[in-house]
């Protein structure tokens, strides 16, 4: 499992620096037990956050099939200095890739990010900055 080096700083004893694991994509193949059918329906739940903006953030993201419930994978990492949207992006690419080498090709999305799901379905403009 890959890991990154965050500082965060603790109030108490001031500031310290451990090693955070990160959750890496699935294999190409879902895994024990679940099937793949294109014309089931899948959520891509997915968040991110910074401590401050920009700070030490974080982001997840699970996948879900969703007529049995099922988790299929979770994909969750560190950032040692990001912005909250940069956070919001990170765990909405990660999972897509996640989805993509599940074979996974239709996906409903759900998220807290306003900007960010509203860029996804047209309604906000993206720029490349």
């Amino acid at each position: 499992a890959e890991s990154t080096r965050i500082s965060m700083p603790n109030k108490l004893k001031g500031t310290y620096t451990r090693a955070v694991p990160l959750i890496a994509v699935p294999a190409a193949r879902p895994p024990p037990g679940a099937v793949i059918r294109p014309s089931d329906g899948y959520t891509l739940e997915f968040d991110g956050g910074s401590r401050r903006n920009p700070g030490p953030s974080g982001y997840g993201a699970l996948l879900r099939h969703d007529p049995t419930g099922r988790v299929l994978c979770v994909v969750a990492g560190a950032l040692p200095c990001s912005t909250n949207n940069r956070a919001e992006y990170r765990a909405l690419i990660s999972g897509l890739q996640a989805a993509h080498v599940l074979g996974i090709r239709h996906i409903r999305l759900q998220g807290d990010s306003q900007l960010v799901l509203r860029q996804m379905s047209g309604s906000y403009n993206a720029s490349d900055e």
